[in-house]
């Protein structure tokens, strides 16, 4: 049996930080005066607000807390 590595961070952070990115390059390049495009943007933006605020609850609800136990004050850090 062999002690496997489970990243927990990796993946999930770098879709976040993707979609983000892929918004930040739709808000330099979108024509304000779009009125669908911008409604496409704002659904985007509160869909990913929602996301990230979910994430986070999660994430200190069930991840922080493992984190603690193998490092203690681990989870502070973060």
């Amino acid at each position: 049996m062999t002690n496997a590595h489970v990243d927990l961070y990796s993946s999930i952070h770098k879709g976040q930080r993707t979609r983000f990115f892929k918004i930040a390059m739709t808000a330099g390049t979108i024509d304000y005066n779009d009125r669908n495009a911008l409604e496409k943007f704002h659904e985007e933006l509160r869909a990913f607000k929602e996301e990230m605020r979910v994430h986070a609850s999660l994430e200190e609800k069930f991840i922080h807390p493992l984190l603690s136990n193998r490092v203690p004050g681990g989870a502070r850090r973060l």
